[in-house]
């Protein structure tokens, strides 16, 4: 709700990993007419709650996933996002964890998304430390209220934050609720290793069948993806998400046939 403070003399951090963790104190928060602290829950979207199973009428949900922090997730949505409007479809896009980032947010309008939500919409400026059961929650209102959005003739782009280790990433992964909505799945990673681990975690969680290729920092580079193609074969491509090296009409053939 948002608050001003100051930081407790002799608390500060000088050095790193090196004594106790910056304190405030609280002098002021915003509040209501009735001075009761301000909640970003009281402001969130009206969206229904509870999952709901996937039906022939709603548009394809690409779901994409990383190794890690800084794996290049962002950028690949982006691309996708940008393959498919290039050649006129529709589609919309969210983030269903992580921390709030506007910047996130508007690439992914800047790529060309008609509507774009996150946790934040829902109240929820993160969903660090939130329950399994909230987290499961928001994913499915998210997508719920985008597939409404895209309609049966568009596509929904959803990216997860930092990596498929991260606990409320790894509850969205593991659920068969939110699996029996993703259609298709790009993995974006940093090396062969990240690749070669994370395929097999992914296929073990029970996306075999809709891993659609695999991009980020790793697809970057030419001599990875050359090697990518002795290491697995045609079974994943890969496409580069950074310097535009594969064409709109191959990324979105990922996802259209």
């Amino acid at each position: 709700g948002g608050q001003a403070a100051l930081i407790e003399p002799g608390s500060e951090h000088t050095a790193l990993y090196r004594g106790a963790p910056t304190t405030i104190k609280v002098i002021a928060q915003l509040g209501d007419e009735d001075r009761k602290p301000i909640n970003m829950r009281s402001y969130g979207l009206r969206v229904p709650k509870g999952g709901r199973k996937r039906t022939p009428d709603d548009p394809p949900l690409i779901l994409v996933v990383g190794s890690d922090m800084d794996a290049g997730k962002s950028t690949t949505a982006r691309r996708v996002i940008y393959a498919l409007r290039a050649l006129g479809h529709k589609v919309v896009a969210g983030k269903a964890c992580g921390v709030g980032s506007i910047g996130d947010i508007s690439s992914m309008y800047d790529a060309g998304a008609s509507e774009v939500v996150d946790f934040a919409d829902l109240g929820e400026p993160v969903t660090i430390g939130l329950a399994p059961d909230r987290v499961i929650e928001i994913f499915h209102q998210i997508v719920g209220y985008l597939y409404k959005k895209a309609g049966p003739d568009g596509f929904v782009v959803i990216e997860l934050a930092d990596g498929i280790w991260y606990p409320e990433t790894r509850y969205l992964l593991e659920d068969p609720g939110v699996r029996a909505h993703v259609s298709h799945l790009v993995f974006a990673c940093h090396s062969i290793l990240d690749a070669e681990h994370g395929l097999k975690i992914l296929e073990q969680w029970g996306y075999a069948d809709v891993l659609r290729a695999i991009s980020g920092k790793f697809a970057s580079s030419g001599v990875l993806r050359a090697m990518s193609e002795e290491r697995f074969g045609s079974r994943w491509p890969v496409f580069d998400s950074l310097d535009y090296d594969a064409s709109p009409e191959v990324v979105a053939a990922l996802f259209t046939g």
